[in-house]
């Protein structure tokens, strides 16, 4: 039944969202697409403090091999991604080569 009412937190928000912030923004000032978090929150850690259980599992220790082998595959991904975007290599060879020569120039 807990999971349930938290998928069905989860689920609310994208909703009722978009809904209620066009409604403030056509009826009050934009001010309020903000200052609706403040009791909608206070409304949420109360509601988890009182249906949710306080459960531990137990602790497993944290693999650093794995996370930094991740951590540094992804920063490889994005600057080579980023590098890749900004040369011509984009532009002369994956997107249309116009003969063999142009892509052996560029080589």
């Amino acid at each position: 039944m807990r999971v349930n009412l938290m998928a069905t937190a989860g689920l609310v928000g994208p909703i009722l969202g978009p809904i209620l912030g066009g409604w403030l923004v056509m009826n009050a000032s934009w001010h309020w697409i903000f200052l609706i978090n403040i009791p909608i929150g206070l409304l949420g850690i109360i509601a988890s403090g009182q249906i949710m259980s306080n459960t531990k599992g137990k602790a497993i220790k944290l693999d650093w091999t794995g996370f930094l082998l991740f951590s540094l595959s992804l920063v490889g991904l994005t600057l080579g991604l980023d590098l890749l975007g900004e040369s011509e290599l984009m532009a002369c060879s994956l997107i249309a080569p116009r003969n063999r020569n142009h892509f052996v120039a560029w080589l």
